[in-house]
């Protein structure tokens, strides 16, 4: 699996915007209760039904030295974009997945109004009833950073939210396990919490937090690409990836109405200075990056009836 390390801070956040999180809706039912109301929460995909959303990306890349100093000559970088993504239900599984298809299109700088080519491939999804994204076949076949961090960002495109397998009252928490998106690692757990009702452009929504955290641990070979021979690795970077989201359903229909995420990066690079074409000579950085998306339903496209003939 080939990895070029010289382009890897700036690919991480470049793939915050994705996706790259999960299509489908979900059906919310009020659940009759005496002291509160409860609610069953599943993912209901409706075949053709396409969703789109407004998503803007703020984030703040820094290159420190082990002591905290900015890096020279690569300061702090600041990037503020905005975009759209697509999700759309390919088709139906007997037990309730579907197979979906998420992409994006009109990518921008809104400060210098400047096109972003995109980087990420339109991908197919197979999505479980508890919005799990069980396949990703793109993901599985391009052996780059690029896709690895693409299987990072899509476990919660901005359609998608993970629920639990039971009724659920506000106050209540929930975990739902997701395939590790970095190579054999173990499943991530993700803490999920509904909160309350809160109203969102007039209308009642239910409010569901969502957390998780998944470490990061590579190492590479001279030429700045992933190895998996511990022998011929002269680098490594470890580190954490921390995800927050709040995100706005409706109750009846269970329609993501928007999303705030936002995503936090802590590595440490290490023998950086021992890698060909690198521009950092350091023994020793550290990566901090920041990144808040915020994400809102622009419309919502059903399926065209088929016309009857007379």
């Amino acid at each position: 699996m080939k990895t070029k390390l010289h382009s890897l801070p700036h690919l991480i956040l470049a793939l915050v915007v994705i996706l790259l999180e999960t299509p489908g809706f979900s059906v919310a039912t009020g659940v009759s209760n005496k002291t509160e109301k409860a609610y069953i929460l599943r993912s209901v995909y409706v075949k053709n039904q396409t969703s789109e959303y407004k998503v803007g990306v703020n984030k703040i890349i820094k290159i420190l030295t082990d002591k905290g100093a900015i890096l020279s000559p690569h300061g702090v970088e600041k990037v503020k974009s905005v975009g759209i993504i697509l999700e759309k239900t390919m088709a139906l599984k007997p037990n309730g997945s579907a197979e979906m298809k998420v992409w994006q299109i009109g990518w921008r700088n809104t400060d210098t109004g400047k096109a972003i080519p995109s980087r990420i491939p339109p991908l197919n999804l197979n999505v479980d009833k508890e919005g799990v994204i069980t396949k990703a076949a793109e993901l599985q076949t391009i052996p780059n950073v690029n896709e690895i961090m693409n299987a990072f960002m899509i476990y919660l495109p901005p359609g998608m939210v993970l629920f639990p397998n039971k009724a659920v009252k506000p106050g209540d928490v929930w975990t739902v396990s997701i395939p590790n998106p970095y190579w054999n690692g173990s499943p991530v757990e993700v803490r999920s919490r509904l909160v309350g009702m809160e109203r969102i452009g007039g209308a009642e929504s239910l409010r569901v937090s969502q957390f998780y955290s998944i470490p990061i641990s590579y190492q590479f070979d001279k030429k700045g690409d992933y190895s998996q021979d511990s022998q011929h690795a002269v680098t490594s970077v470890v580190g954490t990836v921390y995800v927050s989201t709040v995100n706005y359903v409706q109750p009846r229909s269970a329609i993501l109405l928007k999303r705030d995420e936002n995503v936090r990066w802590e590595l440490r690079f290490t023998g950086l200075n021992a890698v060909a074409k690198s521009n950092i000579k350091q023994k020793s950085v550290r990566f901090a990056a920041s990144a808040s998306v915020h994400s809102q339903l622009l419309k919502v496209e059903e399926p065209k009836a088929r016309s009857r003939k007379r």
